[in-house]
C-alpha cells in the first residue's frame, strides 16, 4: 500500500545539505567597537579617576566574578548602575587594558603592565590573561639586554602564583646575569628570602666576591630598609664567600659602610677568610658552600678567548687558573698553574632512531672539542671544576658546560677512558695515564647553529669564557 511523505519532522536531512557559514573576524570586530563606548552600556565602573563604559554580558562572559558581583541576588551592586572597584595604582593605569579584553579578546602587554595585568586577571578570575602573562614573562626573562630587569621584576610574582618554570628562568637570568640584575632600581625591592637564595647560589656568574658583597650591601642599606639593616645582614652574611675575596677586596670590605657600621657582626667573616687562606692549602677540612668559588670572571679566575672558525682547528692557548695546590685566588700566577687549551671543530654525524625498527636518520653536527692538558704534573690526584661560557652575538651568556673532573698523577703504562653521556647532549671524556692527564669536553651544535645566522658567531668568531677551579679537600 502506498504511503505519502513522512512528515517534515520525521526527514532527515542528507550528510550534505546542512553548512554553518559565518565569520568569527567580523563577530569579533563588531564586538570592538562597544569597548568603553556609552552606547547600550549598563554598567558604569570607576576605577580611581577614570571612568570605563561596560556592558554586563561582556564582563559576565569571561569573569565569574563578575559574573557574581554583578548577577548575583546577595551582592548590592548587581542593583547599581556604577560601582567602585578599588585598585592599587598600577593596576589603574592598565585597567582600561584590561576591560579591553573582554570585548576584542587581545591584551597589549610591556615589561612593566605584565605584573598588574597578571594581578587583575588573578583578582576577577579571567584565566586567559593570566595563561598570556606567563607566557610572556617566560618570553621577557629569556631575552637580551631586557632580560634581567624582567627577571627581577617577576621573580616575587612567579612564586607566589606557583609559576615554575618562570620561577627557574628567573633564577636562572639573574645567575646568568648578576651584575646586570643587581644594577636594576628593582633589585633594591626583593624580599630578603630571594637576596638570600642568590647569595647561596654557586651558579652565579659574576666578576668577583666583591661584586657580591656590594650588591648586598646596596640591598641592605637601601633607604627605606635601613632600620633592619642589622637583622638583615645576620641573614645574609653567612651567604657572602669571603674565602674567595683577594686581600686588598678583604680590606676594601672593613673599609666599606658596613664595616664601619657593624664591625662586630662582620669581624667573624674576615677573621674566617683570612684563616682560610692561610690553612685551606695545607690543613684542608674546609667543606662548606662559603668555602666554594662561583664562576668568576675577573682575571684571577677566568681566561676569555675569541675563536676564529676559520682557525679553529689550529688554535691552541695557555690558560690560567686557581692553584691546584690551593683552592684560593691567586693575584699572581706562574705557569706552574696553567693549562695549555686546544680547540677543534669537527663534522660529525649521529643517527637517531624514530619509532620502532631499524629506520634511522642521519643529522650533521659540528662538534667543538676542547681539551686542556695542565702544564705542571702533580704529586697527587687532583679534582677540579671547568665552566665554558659560550656568549652569544650580544655577549650574552647563552650556554654553560660544567664538568668535574680528577687529574690521576698514578703512574701507567697504558691509557684508560672512561666516557659520560650527559642528558644536555655533552660527551665529556678523560684519559687517565701518567705524567700529564688531558680533559675533553665536546660541546654538540647542530651544522647550521655555527653558520652565518648562528646566535653565537660574530664577524666569524664565537666567544667563550674559560674557568678552571679547584675543588675543596
Amino acid at each position: 500500500m502506498a504511503t505519502g511523505p513522512a512528515p517534515a519532522s520525521e526527514q532527515v536531512a542528507a550528510p550534505d545539505s546542512r553548512e554553518t557559514v559565518g565569520n568569527i573576524t567580523t563577530f569579533v570586530s563588531g564586538m570592538t567597537k562597544f569597548h568603553n563606548n556609552p552606547d547600550l552600556s549598563d554598567i558604569v565602573l570607576r576605577v580611581g579617576p577614570n571612568v570605563y563604559y561596560a556592558h554586563k554580558f561582556a564582563l559576565a562572559r569571561s569573569s565569574d566574578v563578575f559574573h557574581t558581583m554583578l548577577a548575583g541576588q546577595l551582592w548590592e551592586d548587581s542593583k547599581k548602575s556604577e560601582i567602585v572597584l578599588k585598585e592599587s595604582s598600577a593596576c589603574e593605569e592598565v585597567f582600561g587594558e584590561f576591560l579591553k579584553y573582554f570585548y576584542c579578546g587581545q591584551v597589549t602587554l610591556e615589561i612593566d603592565t605584565a605584573v598588574p595585568l597578571l594581578l587583575l586577571g588573578d583578582k576577577y578570575n579571567v584565566e586567559s590573561i593570566r595563561t598570556e602573562c606567563e607566557k610572556f614573562m617566560r618570553r621577557k626573562v629569556q631575552g637580551g639586554n631586557l632580560g634581567a630587569r624582567a627577571a627581577v621584576m617577576y621573580m616575587h610574582y612567579a612564586r607566589m602564583y606557583g609559576f615554575e618554570e618562570l620561577e627557574e628562568k628567573c633564577f636562572d637570568a639573574i645567575s646568568r646575569k648578576f651584575e646586570s640584575a643587581v644594577a636594576m632600581p628593582e633589585w633594591l625591592d626583593l624580599d630578603v628570602q630571594y637576596v638570600g637564595e642568590l647569595l647561596q647560589c654557586t651558579t652565579v656568574i659574576v666578576e668577583n666576591e666583591f661584586a657580591v658583597f656590594k650588591a648586598m650591601q646596596d640591598w641592605v642599606l637601601a633607604e627605606y630598609r635601613e632600620a633592619q639593616a642589622g637583622e638583615n645582614l645576620i641573614r645574609l652574611l653567612p651567604h657572602v664567600r669571603f674565602s674567595q675575596m683577594l686581600p686588598q677586596q678583604l680590606v676594601n670590605v672593613e673599609r666599606s659602610v658596613i664595616g664601619q657600621k657593624f664591625p662586630l657582626l662582620l669581624s667573624p667573616f674576615i677573621n674566617e677568610a683570612y684563616r682560610f687562606r692561610s690553612l685551606a692549602g695545607q690543613v684542608g677540612g674546609f667543606h662548606d658552600n662559603k668555602f666554594l668559588p662561583r664562576d668568576y670572571t675577573a682575571k684571577e679566575w677566568c681566561t676569555f678567548l675569541r675563536l676564529q672558525l676559520s682557525d679553529i682547528r689550529r688554535f691552541q692557548h695557555n690558560v690560567r687558573t686557581v692553584s691546584l695546590d690551593s683552592p684560593v685566588p691567586n693575584e699572581v700566577h706562574s705557569e706552574d698553574y696553567m693549562w695549555n687549551i686546544a680547540f677543534q671543530l669537527n663534522y660529525i654525524g649521529k643517527r637517531f632512531r624514530s619509532g620502532l625498527g631499524s629506520n634511522a636518520t642521519l643529522h650533521k653536527y659540528e662538534c667543538l672539542a676542547i681539551k686542556l692538558t695542565p702544564l705542571k704534573i702533580c704529586p697527587r690526584d687532583r679534582s677540579f671544576e671547568i665552566s665554558l661560557l659560550v656568549y652569544d652575538r650580544d655577549v650574552n651568556v647563552a650556554q654553560i658546560i660544567r664538568r668535574s673532573a680528577t687529574v690521576k698523577a698514578t703512574q701507567a703504562t697504558h691509557r684508560e677512558s672512561y666516557a659520560i653521556q650527559a642528558a644536555t647532549g655533552f660527551r665529556f671524556g678523560m684519559p687517565s695515564f701518567g705524567q700529564q692527564d688531558s680533559v675533553t669536553v665536546e660541546q654538540f651544535f647542530e651544522e647550521n647553529e655555527l653558520g652565518p645566522d648562528s646566535p653565537y658567531v660574530k664577524e666569524g668568531a664565537i666567544n667563550v669564557a674559560v674557568i678552571i677551579k679547584p675543588h675543596v679537600e
